[in-house]
C-alpha cells in the first residue's frame, strides 16, 4: 500500500484534466464556469495555494479529492484510488490540525447564527422605530436603540464583507462584553 499526502494532489491538475477553463482572478486564485451546474457567468473559484475550490452558484466546495468525487460521481475510496493509482493507507490528521478545523467550524457556525440574530433584531428595531417615532422629538427617547442599531448594522457589515481577522476581533470584543464598542 502507498502512503500519500492527499494535500499534494493538485486541484489545478484535476480541473485541467476535466477541461475546466480557468482565468486568473488574483494571486493564486482562478475563476471559471462551474462544471457541476449550468451557468452563464463564472462563479467557480479555485484557490491554488490552499488547494481548494468553491462555487458560489451551487455552494459546492472542498479540496482536490472532493472536486474529483463531484466531477466523477464516485466515492472517496474510488477517488483516492484513481488519483493515486492504487490503494492508499489512511493516516489520521494530527490532533492540532483536527482541533483547528473544529474551531474554524464552530466559528463559522457562530458567524451564521450571529448574522441571523442581528438581521432579526435590526428588522424588529426598524419596525419599532417606524411605529413609535412620530417626529424629531422622539429621537432623543430612542437614542440608545438607534445607537445600538448602528452597531448591529456595522457588525452585519463586518460579517458580510470583513476578512477573517476583522471577524475574529469582533468575536473577541463580543466575548469580552465590549461588542457595542466594536464599531
Amino acid at each position: 500500500m502507498n502512503t500519500v499526502d492527499l494535500k499534494s494532489i493538485s486541484i489545478m491538475s484535476i480541473a485541467e484534466a476535466a477541461g475546466i477553463v480557468l482565468s486568473p482572478a488574483g494571486t493564486g486564485r482562478f475563476v471559471g464556469l462551474c462544471p457541476l451546474h449550468t451557468e452563464r457567468s463564472p462563479s467557480f473559484f479555485v484557490f491554488e495555494g490552499k488547494n481548494r475550490y468553491k462555487c458560489f452558484g451551487c455552494q459546492s466546495g472542498g479540496d482536490s479529492v472532493d472536486l474529483y468525487m463531484a466531477l466523477h460521481h464516485c466515492s472517496f475510496r474510488e477517488a483516492v484510488h484513481s488519483l493515486t493509482g492504487g490503494p492508499v493507507r489512511w493516516t489520521p490528521p494530527d490532533r492540532e490540525e483536527a482541533r483547528r478545523r473544529a474551531l474554524v467550524k464552530k466559528f463559522r457556525e457562530w458567524e451564521n447564527w450571529y448574522s441571523e440574530i442581528l438581521c432579526q433584531w435590526t428588522g424588529a428595531v426598524n419596525r419599532l422605530l417606524f411605529r413609535a417615532c412620530k417626529g424629531p422629538d422622539d429621537l432623543d427617547r430612542y437614542a440608545e436603540i438607534i445607537r445600538l442599531k448602528g452597531v448591529a448594522e456595522n457588525h452585519l457589515h463586518v460579517l458580510a464583507y470583513g476578512d477573517t481577522r476583522q471577524k475574529h476581533e469582533m468575536f473577541q470584543a463580543i466575548r469580552r462584553g465590549h461588542g457595542d464598542q466594536y464599531v
